[in-house]
């Protein structure tokens, strides 16, 4: 096969794999709506059933779309060019910034409008408001209680946020930093970045920012190798695959679980 025709079947396989990741996320994100589907992957459901079967079906997309969040970042990282600092701040502000706050808006507006609709009393609905208001402010990625006083998460907005600093963390590394000292740089960043995860309030979800960097790396490097382009052995194929797949079936059969929106 020519480079030509595999580039293009890379970028074929990265829309293929958007859309079922895309799918995957839905499904964990609205997991509630079928409880026992995680019950069905643990083998605490028959599997005759049709209908557990279906359900089993959506269990496994669900426990794949807790896991799928950083495939994006190694997606991002694969189109990863190096820029000018400036360049790419403003270049990240308007492709991920903007979006951010005009979703906070509009969610801000649609949460007080409906508050008020149905509860009928405008002093909860301003107090409530508030309280989600402030969760875009500060760019919080999880429901936050202070005190007694709860602060909202921005939802899965937080996502843009972290594109945005893991973006410019990392073109900052590859211009200022040595290529020998890349790697090291992104791990240590990529650690920090997890500790503060665990702070009660990390602002502007900075810690998933840092957390990112490392998946950035790893798809730039995915790229700069060719890894996608190459012919590899069956064999080979399906050690790669058991590599992602196994980690996060064992996880959900142990009851942990994978969410880089908390740490």
């Amino acid at each position: 096969m020519s480079e030509q025709k595999k580039i293009a079947v890379s970028i074929g396989m990265f829309d293929l794999f958007k859309g079922f990741a895309m799918i995957c996320v839905i499904a964990a994100h609205t997991k509630t709506l079928f409880p026992g589907a995680f019950l069905f992957l643990q083998g605490q459901i028959g599997s005759k059933s049709i209908e557990y079967g279906l359900i089993g079906i959506l269990g496994c997309l669900a426990t794949f779309g807790v896991s799928l969040m950083p495939a994006f970042f190694v997606i991002s990282g694969y189109g990863f060019r190096k820029r000018k600092i400036k360049k790419t701040i403003i270049q990240q502000a308007k492709l991920l910034l903007i979006p951010y706050f005009v979703t906070a808006i509009a969610t801000i507006i649609f949460h007080f409008c409906n508050h008020y609709l149905f509860f009928r009393y405008l002093p909860d609905a301003i107090k409530e408001t508030i309280r989600l208001a402030l969760g875009f402010l500060l760019g919080l990625s999880a429901t936050t209680t202070i005190g007694n006083y709860t602060i909202f998460s921005c939802g899965p907005v937080w996502f843009l946020l972290s594109m945005f600093w893991g973006w410019i963390l990392f073109n900052t590394i590859e211009n200022y930093v040595k290529q020998t000292w890349i790697l090291t740089t992104v791990v240590i960043t990529s650690t920090i970045g997890w500790g503060l995860s665990f702070l009660k309030i990390c602002p502007w979800c900075i810690d998933h920012g840092m957390v990112s960097v490392f998946y950035y790396y790893l798809g730039y490097y995915i790229k700069k190798r060719k890894v996608f382009s190459e012919d590899y052995s069956k064999v080979r194929k399906l050690t790669y695959l058991m590599i992602v797949i196994l980690p996060t079936i064992l996880m959900t059969l142990l009851g942990l679980y994978l969410e880089m929106a908390d740490n």
